[in-house]
């Protein structure tokens, strides 16, 4: 009798564990399908484009956070004033506000300690927003079109930046050190109002690829021998009527675009870079116009090597410059003469 009654406790005490376990499933089913539903509530008020832009983006930002997410994209949405309200987002490693009407950023962005991409493309700052230098994981920067007129010397804090865009400002200052930018290897300033080259820019240690078309730069100085990682100088559109032989000395220079300026002749220096110095046969026939987005090997960007002078006031190159692919369309001096040139050199030499 002893031993049926404890059988039958023990059952009863399984199907007691059967059914409380079968509550708390049916509980935590019930509690995730609220949470989902709460979730696609706060989704739907983010996307309804009928609410005022600032409305919409507490909702976002309540939606970002409630799925855990890694990117925030708050772009296009014409917001005037962001809610200091960027908290809990411990995994977001990107930012995008892209045109919008913003010409300040709440303090708590700041606390973004992991975001690697930041897009401020597109709006109303007069400056680069002081909070943006305590991301220092930044990876790349994006801050164009906008109203800047200088670069705080506070950028030196983003050590990891690699990518750096600023083109359509109204720049004409940057900080007179930029070393603190150790890894940076790509540096947009196209359309800005930039006189001096390359001034503090040869601080920079790492750059490989730098793009200053349009600015109003006349004289390309001697202190550019001092930037020995340089791979792709992008100048068209200036004003350069001379370029120092230091430039000679850039060892690692592959292309030197310089389309639509001043320049009467190119200093025979230029023959003195190896990697300038390619094989005619499997040359492409055109130097790159812009930083490429990719990594090039070597051999790809020796397909593209070379000097860009289309428009300018070329009259006479040096016949050391035979070696080089150089393109000297719509100058004074013609393809054709310049062919001729380098043709009676070599039969000379011969």
């Amino acid at each position: 009798m002893l031993v049926l009654t404890r059988m039958l406790s023990f059952v009863l005490f399984l199907v007691c564990i059967a059914g409380c376990t079968n509550d708390a499933t049916d509980d935590e089913v019930e509690r995730k399908s609220a949470d989902k539903a709460k979730i696609n509530v706060i989704r739907q008020l983010c996307k309804k484009e009928s609410l005022p832009p600032n409305d919409r983006v507490t909702h976002c930002l309540d939606y970002y956070r409630a799925i855990d997410a890694k990117r925030i994209d708050l772009s296009s949405m014409g917001i005037t004033d962001l809610p200091d309200a960027f908290y809990g987002f411990e995994n977001v490693t990107s930012l995008d506000l892209y045109s919008n009407q913003l010409s300040r950023l709440p303090a708590s962005i700041g606390q973004l300690k992991n975001l690697q991409y930041l897009n401020l493309s597109n709006n109303d700052f007069s400056e680069v927003p002081a909070t943006v230098f305590d991301l220092t994981l930044l990876v790349e920067l994006r801050v164009t079109r906008n109203q800047i007129k200088k670069l705080s010397g506070k950028i030196n804090r983003l050590k990891y930046l690699k990518k750096a865009y600023f083109y359509l400002n109204q720049i004409q200052e940057l900080p007179s050190d930029m070393s603190g930018l150790k890894n940076l290897d790509r540096l947009y300033l196209d359309n800005n109002r930039l006189k001096t080259f390359p001034g503090p820019l040869v601080t920079l240690p790492a750059l490989k690829y730098l793009s200053i078309t349009s600015n109003e730069i006349e004289i390309i100085s001697s202190e550019i021998s001092q930037m020995i990682s340089l791979t792709g100088l992008f100048a068209s559109g200036n004003k350069i009527v001379s370029i120092s032989p230091s430039i000679g000395e850039l060892k690692s220079l592959y292309f030197l675009e310089l389309a639509g300026n001043k320049l009467t002749s190119l200093p025979a220096e230029l023959a003195n870079i190896s990697t300038m110095i390619v094989d005619k046969e499997s040359h492409a026939g055109g130097v790159l116009a812009d930083i490429p987005e990719i990594e090039y090997t070597p051999q790809e960007l020796a397909l593209h090597s070379g000097v860009d002078v289309m428009a300018n006031k070329i009259k006479v190159l040096p016949n050391k410059l035979c070696s080089i692919f150089i393109n000297v369309e719509n100058n004074p001096l013609t393809e054709m003469q310049f062919k001729k040139q380098c043709d009676k050199m070599r039969w000379h030499n011969n």
